[in-house]
């Protein structure tokens, strides 16, 4: 009898205590979608995180592209390239004295008036400006020599009065090899205003055309027409105001040249 109630209590005990199977899977039951939910935020984060540095970097690179096209160019360009693409340097204006005899509205009415200059030897060189035509009848580097050279026009019943002339700066875009050219040619000119009278002045000037090498066709025109107006001026009896002719032409060509 107490053995039969002995199991009755066992028995009941074990009923009340669930099974070591079911106790696992009722853990299984409990982690398993709070490990599932976590797994799942983490891999979104990191599909969030890609997705945003791929769709950031695409706008960063498409703004760069359009920021500055230009300089995408040059880094993918070549050195030779380089080399001929034009210079950002320029040449300044600058100033010289000249002699002038009257301004006016046509260039045949300058020419005219610059007859009576040129019977008594002295320059007459029409430079057209603004609609202008201003007659110039000498050139020096100071005011007081080109002072002198208006007094003996003056003596002669010329018309004539000193002013400071600008010649106007380059406004061509250049190639480093003619803004070289060019630099050269006005070092030879003023050197040769300077040495006016100088029997040396129509070699420099020769030596001057025939070094010219690799320049533009206009550059290359007017470096012939230079070539022209020595072998003229040497092929006749020269003087100061003679030459002062040529440079006046000379310095009025350039400055038509580079302002086209």
């Amino acid at each position: 009898m107490n053995k039969q109630k002995k199991w009755v209590k066992q028995s009941k005990k074990s009923n009340l205590l669930p099974k070591k199977s079911n106790i696992v899977n009722l853990k299984n039951k409990r982690d398993h979608p709070m490990m599932s939910r976590k797994a799942k935020q983490l891999i979104f984060a990191i599909c969030s995180s890609l997705c945003i540095g791929t769709i950031f970097g695409f706008i960063t690179l498409q703004m760069s592209k359009q920021e500055d096209p230009h300089h995408a160019t040059i880094l993918n360009s070549s050195t030779g390239n380089e080399r001929e693409e034009k210079s950002v340097k320029q040449i300044e204006s600058f100033h010289v004295y000249v002699v002038q005899g009257g301004v006016f509205s046509e260039q045949e009415n300058a020419k005219q008036w610059g007859g009576k200059y040129e019977k008594l030897d002295f320059p007459a060189v029409p430079w057209k400006r603004d609609k202008e035509f201003y007659l110039f009848t000498g050139v020096a580097e100071t005011a007081e020599i080109a002072n002198q050279y208006a007094q003996e026009m003056d003596e002669q019943g010329l018309d004539a009065y000193v002013k400071e002339w600008e010649v106007r700066a380059v406004n061509n875009d250049l190639s480093e090899t003619d803004l070289n050219w060019l630099n050269s040619f006005l070092a030879q000119w003023q050197k040769s205003l300077q040495s006016i009278g100088n029997d040396r002045v129509i070699e420099e000037w020769i030596d001057f055309t025939e070094g010219a090498q690799g320049l533009s066709e206009p550059l290359q025109k007017f470096n012939d027409m230079i070539t022209h107006h020595i072998q003229k001026l040497e092929a006749n009896e020269t003087n100061e105001y003679k030459e002062q002719q040529i440079l006046l032409q000379l310095l009025q060509e350039y400055e038509q040249l580079t302002n086209e």
